[in-house]
């Protein structure tokens, strides 16, 4: 690899859209989060996002840095305008793979087999949401994902969009409402940048381009967090989450088929 195209990987990393977007934009989630899952005050929730990085910082042997560093690549894969990592060398899977990595990895220590079962149901049919639109489009730059404009591929794109915004308080652990685990903050900017990316069609490649992005993962963000708010209130939807998904995985792929038969 050239030394520029490793400089602008490490910057990608380290900077944009890596590791200090990535707890900036986790910091923000958190913080929304104590408020509306946590009943916390202004000040505690606040001071709630500083003390998980903390609590990540002490966490014993490899899994301190393994879950951040695994979001953060996640993240470099991302359609985010002035992204220095070149859409060609962007994918789709690289994104998803290190995105369930690092969500087994920060949660082993306090998976139930009933909480592991649930979330692996959970990340499968965000998989069949993501993998799906990809396969009929035959590309895994999320780039051009999110750039399909062909009327034969809009239903498929609609409903995986709204599939992989249902699965994101499930893969967060907003749905049922739990202790929030110290790798979440890291996960909230590749989750919810992934579906931007996949999702909605990418904005310029300028500063205007990237604050466009920003704001519509963090609108997306507070969309999986005020389904976990309804979720919460409505404790039938609680209990059967994440069965409710099967079914809509069930129609995308039905979706998938009928789009590949008729293209």
């Amino acid at each position: 690899m050239p030394i520029r195209d490793l400089a602008l990987h490490v910057v990608a990393l380290l900077v944009y859209p890596g590791a200090l977007l990535t707890i900036a934009v986790g910091a923000a989630a958190e913080a929304a989060c104590a408020v509306a899952l946590g009943a916390a005050g202004a000040r505690e929730a606040l001071l709630a996002p500083a003390g998980q990085v903390r609590t990540a910082l002490r966490r014993p042997g490899t899994l301190r840095l393994t879950v951040p560093l695994l979001a953060v690549l996640a993240a470099t894969q991302l359609a985010a305008p002035l992204n220095p990592v070149s859409p060609v060398a962007r994918n789709l899977l690289v994104a998803a793979i290190a995105l369930a990595a690092a969500m087994w990895l920060g949660w082993v220590t306090t998976w139930a087999p009933d909480a592991s079962r649930a979330t692996l149901l959970v990340q499968l049919c965000w998989l069949v949401a993501l993998v799906t639109p990809a396969l009929i489009s035959e590309s895994l730059r999320p780039q051009a994902l999110g750039a399909v404009v062909v009327p034969a591929q809009l239903p498929l794109k609609v409903a995986a969009g709204v599939l992989a915004l249902l699965c994101l308080p499930g893969l967060l652990r907003l749905v049922p409402a739990e202790e929030p685990a110290t790798s979440r903050l890291f996960l909230w900017l590749p989750l919810c940048g992934l579906l931007t990316s996949v999702f909605v069609p990418p904005g310029s490649e300028d500063v205007a381009g990237a604050i466009r992005f920003v704001a519509v993962t963090l609108g997306v963000a507070a969309a999986a967090l005020g389904l976990a708010v309804l979720a919460g209130r409505v404790r039938a939807a609680a209990d059967l989450y994440p069965r409710l998904l099967v079914p809509a995985a069930a129609v995308v792929l039905a979706i998938g088929v009928g789009t590949s038969l008729l293209t």
